[in-house]
């Protein structure tokens, strides 16, 4: 092995996630998959199944057996392939770019030296995925114990993700944890795909590294007032726990309003409009149907009923005459009798502080004061 081998430090990891540097990851796909640094691209020195037999044979045989296995595995057509792909990255990133594995080992050490074998130098993560892990939750856990919280509140419909878009132009400090975790938060929030676990909490890291420059101890930072989960996204303990003793800023508009804004979100901007697809609209029922399912037990079988009734009733409307009023009763009976009792109880069991409960506007002006 060459003794020309270059780092890259654990005192510049944050500096160069801030900066959107880019990581070739040589773990294996069952671990990228499991999570990784933002702006990661998994190119592995060993796929899962090679993985799996080195591993075996280091349990049974011992190192040395194991690295040689390893390199009988990766050798060839194979090795040839796998370098070609880290030289072809490094090509289109060059020289913002580095390369790490799970501790900084000997995967990362061959990865690099292998590369450096072709004229071409990159650097490599001193203490790897896991120590970058740790500096990231190290370096949230410090900043929000100096940062003030104040969080949206509002019950259902509220349109309280507008309203940070709003103090993100106003040029507040928030995060908007509903987006990282692409869910809207509650059981018809499902929005694709959602992100790793770790990589939630990443992104959670990421958004707030690239708002760092607002920190002042003393600018606030606004969040959603949210629950645990986001979806299956877990917002972290000491994440959870900083937001549920801060003080709350309650959104209160009438409940037509909130049907007007959830018949927009959910209704007005799916292919009930978009498309004349008749099993588009149907799909998108579909989706209706099987949340209600999620809350079935909750509602109890009378309402879930009635619901259910209802929402049948439009779609049969929007499949013979596209988008329909009638979809706005179903929305009003579920903040009625599932959203808005969940949301007073959960507040009322909490008491958080509030510091204005008044319409969108009215808290605008107060901010803007």
């Amino acid at each position: 092995m060459s003794t020309h081998e270059s780092w890259v430090e654990e005192n510049e990891v944050l500096d160069l996630i801030r900066q959107d540097h880019r990581w070739i990851d040589v773990r294996a796909p069952v671990e990228f998959a499991h999570g990784s640094i933002p702006n990661s691209i998994n190119l592995p020195i060993m796929n899962d199944e090679e993985r799996r037999l080195v591993g075996t044979c280091f349990k049974q045989q011992g190192r040395e057996a194991a690295i040689e296995l390893g390199h009988h595995l990766v050798s060839g057509k194979n090795k040839d392939q796998k370098i070609q792909s880290w030289l072809d990255e490094i090509k289109k990133q060059s020289p913002n770019i580095s390369l790490f594995c799970f501790r900084g080992g000997l995967r990362s050490q061959i990865s690099q030296q292998w590369i450096m074998d072709q004229g071409v130098r990159i650097r490599r993560v001193r203490g790897g995925y896991k120590a970058m892990r740790a500096l990231m939750t190290q370096y949230l856990r410090q900043q929000l114990s100096k940062t003030s919280v104040r969080l949206i509140s509002g019950p259902t419909g509220s349109w309280k993700t507008p309203f940070l878009q709003w103090l993100v132009d106003e040029k507040h400090l928030a995060i908007d944890l509903e987006k990282l975790a692409q869910h809207r938060g509650s059981a018809f929030g499902k929005q694709g795909e959602q992100p790793a676990q770790v990589n939630f909490e990443h992104a959670i890291v990421k958004a707030v590294l690239n708002s760092e420059a607002q920190y002042d101890g003393h600018t606030p930072l606004y969040l959603e007032d949210e629950s645990r989960m986001i979806g299956r996204c877990v917002i972290p303990d000491f994440f959870f726990a900083k937001m549920r003793s801060s003080p709350i800023i309650w959104i209160d508009e009438p409940l037509e309003r909130r049907v007007d804004n959830i018949f927009h979100d959910y209704v007005e901007q799916t292919d009930i409009v978009k498309s004349q697809d008749i099993f588009k609209i149907q799909a998108v029922y579909q989706g209706y149907k099987d949340s209600m399912s999620g809350i079935k037990k909750r509602l109890g079988h009378e309402k879930y009923t009635e619901i259910m009734k209802d929402i049948l009733s439009a779609e049969s409307e929007s499949v013979s005459n596209g988008i329909h009023d009638s979809n706005r009763v179903w929305i009003q009976k579920l903040l009625e009798f599932y959203y808005d009792p969940m949301y007073l109880t959960s507040l009322a069991r909490r008491n958080p502080v509030t510091l204005i409960k008044a319409t969108t506007s009215e808290i605008k002006s107060f901010l803007s004061k």
